[in-house]
């Protein structure tokens, strides 16, 4: 009796276990059981290996000690917290909108924005901003290794793309922007620092530049590109000058005796070099090299002049001097006075 009594217990069990569960998982203190391929598979504690094929309902879920610990928690409303890396190799879809470290992208509009500490990294061949869902603002840097490509308007600290850059409407850069290839801007382009373009650079509207344009490639330029020439007022009667201070005027005021002007010695990073001379006294302009004996001047029917003067009597004020770069080892002097010829020292 006692033999049937616990072979019956024991078929009760087998169809208790074999019977479809209403569970597909049970945690005791101890064990941890999960329903698999019709029967029940026992795993261990805080560990599940598989849950089958079929799917499987949690109310919420503490992973490695949950959020704060290293680990994660997902809570019965859905929400997720994570201590660690969150990587999807698919399409990540968020109707919400998506917050990455200080950076905001509102899903309703596309617009995409970063406060003073946020920062981003963009692992892919082509950044592309696509302003007709929205503009995007960057309070930092914008790095771009390959293309950055912008459909609309761009307003940036600092732009560094290694090749192209293309920007749809108006390109606003309150820093250095530097562009290793082609820069191609459709709209006005406002710069409050240094532009430094190695390609080509077309701009279609207007060019406002607070600091220097430096191209070392073509520049293409459909709207207007102002230039406004800087202007040294001497009153000391000495004026020595430098490379750096290419495409200036100085206009000398001095109403007691002759002014002099010193030009650098003429090398490789002269060429080119312009500057203007104009006098507003009834007093010589003196030119000359910071080499007194250099023979480097080409004035008026002399190749290898010392100085070079504004000095015709009664014709002293307003008369104005053009100095150009024209070789390693020349400069040349022209009057812009007609009535004021130059009085050339003649060659040693």
């Amino acid at each position: 009796m006692t033999r049937l009594l616990v072979a019956a217990i024991l078929c009760a069990a087998i169809t208790s276990l074999a019977a479809a569960p209403t569970q597909a998982l049970r945690v005791s203190e101890t064990d941890i059981w999960y329903y698999s391929g019709g029967k029940w598979v026992q795993g261990t504690r805080g560990l599940i290996a598989s849950l089958g094929t079929s799917a499987t309902t949690l109310s919420q879920a503490v992973i490695g000690g949950g959020y704060g610990n290293t680990g994660c928690t997902i809570t019965s409303t859905g929400a997720g917290s994570f201590n660690g890396a969150v990587r999807v190799d698919g399409l990540l879809t968020a109707t919400g909108g998506v917050v990455l470290d200080g950076w905001t992208i509102a899903d309703s509009t596309g617009a995409m924005s970063g406060g003073s500490g946020a920062s981003i990294t963009l692992n892919t061949n082509k950044v592309v901003l696509n302003a007709s869902n929205g503009d995007a603002t960057l309070a930092r840097d914008l790095t771009v290794g390959r293309n950055a490509t912008v459909s609309g308007t761009a307003t940036v600290n600092a732009l560094a793309t290694t090749t192209t850059a293309t920007v749809g409407s108006t390109l606003t850069v309150t820093g250095a922007a530097a562009v290793g290839s082609t820069l191609s801007v459709g709209g006005a382009t406002t710069l409050s620092s240094t532009l430094g373009v190695t390609g080509a650079s077309t701009l279609t509207g207007a060019v406002t530049c607070g600091g220097t344009l430096a191209v070392a490639g073509n520049a293409t330029v459909s709207g207007t590109l102002g230039y406004k020439t800087p202007i040294i007022v001497n009153t000391t009667g000495s004026e020595t000058l430098t490379a750096a201070q290419s495409g200036s005027t100085v206009v000398c005021t001095k109403s007691t005796g002759a002014t002099t002007i010193t030009l650098p010695d003429p090398s490789s990073s002269t060429v080119g070099v312009v500057f203007t001379v104009v006098q507003t006294e009834n007093q010589n302009v003196d030119i000359v090299p910071t080499n007194p004996d250099g023979n480097s001047l080409v004035a008026d029917g002399v190749g290898t002049s010392d100085k070079a003067s504004l000095a015709t009597s009664s014709h002293k004020i307003g008369a104005a001097a053009r100095i150009i770069g024209i070789s390693a080892t020349k400069w040349l002097v022209t009057a812009l006075s007609p009535t004021c010829p130059l009085t050339v020292e003649p060659a040693d």
